[in-house]
């Protein structure tokens, strides 16, 4: 026998799975910078677009700089080294500090280019009758598919 809880956490756990799915999905066809000119053209706040593409880019420099730190590390303490914690502790610090400091040395760059806090998004995506074909196919299948279960 099974309590209602465990399927409403499987229910809830399996919802979350096929989001997240849908969701990588979706960046992967679309693509961030096309995506967030589709959200500034809905009506989504430009703060809110520029900080989804900036989040992509920043975490870019986050994983590069790990890189970096972690390439340095192996070459000073040998193939075979484990990293301690005390050790971690320092690296993680050291690895804050220093994509801080790119990442102000990238906004320097980016004001010398002339920015002023809006991005250029030049996606210009027309609809066509086929996209509407495909939303109502979709749609449908999806109608269908609640009312099967249902």
């Amino acid at each position: 026998e099974i309590a209602r809880g465990w399927v409403s956490l499987a229910c809830t756990a399996l919802r979350l799975v096929l989001t997240l799915a849908a969701t990588l999905a979706l960046l992967a066809g679309t693509g961030l910078q096309p995506l967030c000119a589709a959200l500034s053209r809905l009506g989504v706040p430009q703060v809110l677009t520029a900080q989804l593409l900036f989040l992509h880019r920043y975490a870019c420099v986050l994983l590069e700089e790990a890189a970096r730190m972690h390439t340095a590390w192996q070459l000073r303490a040998g193939p075979r080294a484990r990293l301690m914690p005390r050790v971690w502790a320092g690296l993680v610090g050291q690895w804050l500090l220093r994509t801080l400091a790119r990442a102000g040395r990238i906004h320097q760059a980016m004001l010398a280019r002339g920015f002023d806090g809006r991005l250029p998004l030049q996606h210009r995506g027309r609809w066509r009758a086929a996209d509407t074909g495909f939303v109502a196919a979709w749609s449908a299948g999806m109608v269908a598919a609640r009312w099967l279960v249902a």
